[in-house]
């Protein structure tokens, strides 16, 4: 009897099925080996055969959750005919949910890999169709040890459970229960985002500094979401690590705005510290089910940033990586100061003012929300600095001083000051002309 034995072959990265009739024996596939009839990254009806192979290989039960969920995944997709993957995207992100639950819990297998979770992730989204997802995607590091792999819907009721990592850190007064990294609703009462329904939080830790040329002072992660490019502006969230070491400030690498753009996020007042006083733990916040993930991120999720942006704000507009770095501050008056007549008007130095520019020096990143102030240290006038001015570093960078004006004539310099490090520049020598 002829039998068709199908081949794959690989060529240049692109999976090439070929097909030729040979008499051989026909073989039945073993209880988990995946069809040859299913190429990775395409969603056909075989396709949920492999992923309940996969869900086998990784959890503990057969009797788990997911495989009925897996049942009506298949099942929407193949009512949705044309439009499949569609429908299979909303009982595609339960899935999803309980693979994220179950994640460092007895259900998963003690033998099962992070490799192997992440194939189930993928195998599961090709037959979805979420924003932003091209497969593969790797959840390697979001499903390991100090991972973060949680969905969350546009519901406000699901917004108050922060997404936060696997992995924790130990304190004395709070010995391993604080989360390494996560983030958090600004407002409890608003749902994570208008516009999308399911969404998926992924995060991991990453070894090195996310920005080039500074020194990790605390933990780097990145956190992303599918769907991709959702704009949290207007229902903002709040995003940070526990562990910063003295002097360490918090980089965002913003791609929502830019490869190049980079901001810091720095606190009102000494150093952000997400692990003091966490929420009490209302019973009624607990799902029925006990969810071991939204009692953790109910107790334990991160307290806020401040001073990112325009405004004092601490909400994040789009994830991406965040890290506390440790770094060098520099100050530069953006132009020197002009000559000019003695005056007591605000007006005196012209329009703009007297600007200084705060960045980092490895990597000119703009230090954000920080305050500068001026002093006059030459003075042969004898002129009395009775204002100590003070003006913040916006988001280009720049500290802008409209108010500052010298009313005794002389030969003058000034400093300008960091509030935050102590870190000074000192200006060029400069007249005030007049009485």
């Amino acid at each position: 009897m002829s039998t068709r034995i199908i081949t794959s072959v690989a060529v240049a990265g692109v999976l090439v099925l070929a097909s030729c009739m040979q008499d051989n024996a026909p073989s039945s596939l073993a209880p988990t080996e995946a069809s040859r009839l299913t190429v990775p990254g395409t969603c056909v009806q075989n396709t949920f055969t492999v992923i309940t192979s996969d869900a086998k290989a990784y959890f503990s039960s057969t009797k788990d959750p997911v495989f009925a969920k897996i049942d009506a995944m298949s099942a929407a997709w193949k009512a949705g005919g044309s439009t499949g993957t569609t429908a299979a995207t909303t009982p595609g992100f339960a899935i999803l949910r309980q693979i994220g639950i179950a994640v460092n819990t007895t259900r998963v297998k003690s033998t099962a890999t992070p490799a192997q979770g992440d194939k189930l992730v993928n195998d599961v989204f090709t037959c979805m169709n979420v924003s932003g997802y091209t497969y593969p995607i790797s959840f390697v590091g979001a499903l390991s040890a100090d991972g973060l792999f949680s969905v969350r819907n546009g519901a406000a009721a699901d917004a108050q459970f922060a997404v936060v990592s696997r992995g924790f850190e130990g304190t004395t007064a709070l010995p391993t229960t604080i989360p390494k990294y996560g983030a958090e609703k600004s407002n409890t009462s608003l749902p994570w985002h208008v516009s999308a329904g399911e969404m998926l939080f992924y995060g991991r830790l990453v070894p090195t500094s996310v920005v080039t040329g500074e020194t990790n002072a605390g933990y780097a992660f990145e956190l992303s979401t599918l769907p991709s490019g959702l704009d949290f502006v207007a229902n903002p969230i709040k995003a940070g690590v526990c562990t910063i070491a003295a002097g360490g400030k918090i980089l965002k690498d913003h791609d929502g705005v830019g490869a190049d753009f980079k901001a810091a996020i720095l606190p009102n007042s000494g150093q952000p510290n997400f692990c003091t006083n966490p929420p009490e733990l209302l019973t009624s916040q607990l799902p029925s089910f006990g969810d071991a993930m939204h009692r953790v991120a109910s107790l334990f999720s991160p307290q806020p940033l401040y001073a990112f942006g325009v405004g004092g704000s601490a909400l994040v507009r789009d994830l991406s990586f965040l890290g506390a770095v440790t770094y060098t501050d520099s100050l530069e008056f953006v132009q020197p100061v002009p000559n000019a007549s003695v005056s007591n008007s605000t007006t005196q130095f012209g329009t703009p003012g007297i600007q200084v520019r705060a960045f980092t020096r490895a990597t000119h990143t703009p230090l954000i929300g920080i305050a500068i102030q001026l002093d006059v240290i030459g003075n042969k006038g004898s002129f009395i600095d009775h204002n100590k001015v003070q003006s913040t570093v916006g988001p280009d960078g720049v500290a802008t001083f409209t108010s500052y004006y010298i009313d005794k004539a002389g030969g003058y310099t000034i400093t300008a000051t960091s509030q935050e490090t102590g870190k000074k520049v000192t200006s060029n020598l400069f007249n005030i002309n007049g009485q």
